[in-house]
């Protein structure tokens, strides 16, 4: 029984077929080549992102901005300048009304009127010192007017810088009384023209010990000078030490001279209070953004007391040596001054107008010439 039941499992298997389909042979063109299965085998190939250049330093975008800023007035190439300003930008100064701000193209607009004015220009700075984003530029612009005057103003531009360079705000401090001296107008009164820098000096802010020393030593100057105390301010300063306000006509120089100009100052002043906005301290010198406030009571030189009260802004460049002010650059806009403190001009005399009754008078007649 086990050989026939056997036998018929083995028809069933070989003549009838299993119930399972067994595979079939494919054609050659089914089958997967040697380089299909090796592609199958291995792992897609990633797609390199591209590389992002690398991003260069701000001091040396800085560098290139200035660099063009000087061959742009130069030039007289107003386009070139405004490429060095981001679109939005912000421009600030402070003159007779106090503060102005403005924006890019309304900067650019009133200094393309001052160039056409000139019959060349030039503008060179002297020294930058950075402070991360904030470049303080110290300038002198030097020019001939269309009628052979000679110009050399200097002023400070602080100017806060975007990632790709250009400027993002700028607020300058200059003095518009002596560049209208300059330019002819004899009521004004400034400084003489004065020379471009042979070259620029670079300061970075290291947050040194010396330069956090410094900054106090400073502060404490302007504490005596808000508490009045001469003796102190005196103690602070070198004894060749240079006071030199760009917006007034000569330096004051030595420090006992420096102390009885500070005195009159205070007696004309005796409510004045200052105020500062920033300190920054970088190697040698320390740079005040700020402002002063207060009433003239007494005679300033040859100004009368006005009795009106103002505020005055001004960036303050101090340099200093062994621990003491050995010099002090002031930039401030005498004209904002003017307009605190004094007086307004007197108006001019309107043109006489004809009386409108007035008949016209009939033309003489010349006598005939004799023959």
């Amino acid at each position: 029984m086990r050989k026939i039941s056997s036998a018929i499992c083995l028809f069933l298997l070989v003549g009838c077929g299993s119930s399972e389909q067994q595979p079939q042979a494919s054609d050659a063109a089914d089958q997967p080549s040697a380089t299909d299965a090796a592609q199958a085998a291995s792992p897609p190939v990633a797609t390199a992102e591209p590389v992002a250049a690398p991003k260069r330093p701000l001091a040396e975008l800085i560098k290139e901005n200035v660099a063009g800023s000087e061959a742009a007035w130069g030039a007289k190439d107003i386009k070139k300048l405004g490429a060095l300003y981001t679109q939005d930008a912000g421009f600030a100064t402070w003159g007779m009304t106090g503060a102005k701000e403005e924006k890019g193209p309304e900067m650019l607009k009133g200094l393309e009127g001052f160039w056409a004015a000139l019959a060349e220009v030039k503008l060179k700075t002297g020294r930058v010192i950075q402070s991360n984003d904030l470049a303080i530029s110290e300038w002198v612009v030097t020019a001939t007017t269309q009628d052979k005057k000679t110009l050399g103003v200097s002023g400070v531009s602080l100017m806060w810088f975007a990632d790709d360079g250009r400027v993002k705000r700028e607020q300058l401090y200059m003095d518009e009384q002596t560049t209208g001296m300059q330019m002819g107008e004899k009521s004004l009164r400034g400084r003489a023209p004065i020379s471009a820098p042979a070259s620029t000096e670079w300061v970075t802010v290291g947050n040194t010990a010396d330069e956090k020393k410094n900054v106090e030593t400073i502060k404490a100057l302007y504490g005596a000078l808000d508490k009045k105390d001469t003796k102190a301010f005196e103690g602070m300063l070198a004894d060749d030490a240079v006071f030199s306000d760009m917006a007034r006509p000569e330096d004051v120089k030595g420090k006992a001279k420096i102390k009885d100009d500070f005195g009159k100052f205070s007696k004309a002043f005796p409510d004045l209070k200052l105020e500062t906005k920033q300190v920054i301290g970088a190697g040698k010198y320390v740079v005040v953004e700020g402002s002063w406030t207060g009433t003239m009571q007494g005679q300033l030189g040859p100004l009368k007391a006005s009795k009106k009260n103002g505020t005055i802004h001004f960036v303050d460049v101090f340099e200093l040596k062994d621990g003491k002010v050995a010099k002090l650059t002031t930039y401030s806009n005498g004209a904002e001054f003017a307009g605190a403190f004094l007086p307004p001009p007197p108006a001019k005399p309107a043109a006489k107008e004809p009386a409108k009754d007035a008949k016209p008078q009939p033309a003489t007649k010349e006598p005939a010439a004799k023959k």
